[in-house]
């Protein structure tokens, strides 16, 4: 948006807005109350060259004035809300930050949880010949905060590697690797 004045000075149109978006209130209203007796005289000097008599320039102060008025707090009320759309915006970025940290957490646990379940899969056919491993005997020496639906979980989302089998004999469930 850099554009060049009419005297060839360059200008950024752009900084100027976001400069005028950072004003305070404080500062609109410091500036209001500076600027007042120069923009009541630039008034006077318009309503004399229109001849307009003193009642008329009184009535033309009344309206430029409440003009003004009206026109700093619909600034301040714009800020404002620009203020509560910026501050919305950031927790909701913020909030989306946490929610994908929480998601790679839970990634990393559950990858942990399968690394050690295939680990202690691999122990146990070497030490025993056995290829399946319980859903209790997996509490009990790798982790026993898994239950059954996490290690069901972890079937469905490592099926290529994980498979839930079943003991004919008494119906016990557990893992095996693929």
């Amino acid at each position: 948006m850099n554009t060049k004045a009419n005297d060839g000075s360059p200008f950024d149109l752009a900084k100027i807005l976001n400069a005028a978006r950072q004003i305070t209130a404080f500062e609109v209203v410091l500036v209001s109350v500076i600027s007042l007796p120069w923009l009541a005289g630039a008034w006077f000097v318009v309503l004399d060259r229109l001849e307009i008599g003193l009642d008329g320039k009184r009535w033309g102060l009344g309206i430029a004035a409440a003009v003004y008025v009206i026109g700093v707090i619909l600034a301040l009320v714009e800020r404002h809300r620009r203020i509560i759309a910026e501050e919305a915006r950031k927790e909701a970025e913020e909030a989306k930050e946490k929610a994908e940290e929480a998601k790679k957490e839970e990634f990393r646990r559950r990858e942990a949880a399968k690394n050690q379940i295939l680990a202690y899969l691999d122990n146990l056919e070497k030490t025993t010949g056995h290829k399946i491993a319980f859903n209790e005997r997996i509490r009990e020496k790798v982790d026993p905060s898994y239950s059954d639906e996490f290690l069901d979980s972890l079937v469905k989302d490592f099926s290529t590697i994980l498979a839930k089998r079943k003991r004919k004999s008494d119906g016990k469930v557990g893992l095996a690797r693929l």
